[in-house]
């Protein structure tokens, strides 16, 4: 089976967009921030970490404090990246 490059691997040296951060499973989450800290990630049944220079912009209409203060969004999400909020008027 040949090895397809997956979204991250794609956008290598560029930006990807990730919407809906809000509703991210927990699991998701801790990958998400591990691929933020470490600059590295596994494919599905891969047995190496690859690594990845990418710059991640993502947006949610959720308030992520809020989630996080009622437990259904990770502290160490919001405290591990680099969050810029920004709120405009509906």
């Amino acid at each position: 089976m040949p090895d397809r490059q997956g979204f991250f691997e794609m956008a290598r040296g560029g930006t990807i967009f990730l919407d809906e951060i809000g509703e991210l499973s927990p699991s998701l989450q801790v990958k998400l921030l591990r691929v933020i800290q470490e600059r590295t990630f596994r494919r599905i049944g891969g047995a190496e970490d690859i690594k990845v220079d990418v710059r991640i912009i993502s947006a949610t209409h959720q308030n992520l404090g809020e989630k996080s203060r009622r437990g259904n969004f990770a502290k160490t999400f919001i405290t591990g990246s680099m969050l810029f909020p920004f709120f405009y008027p509906h």
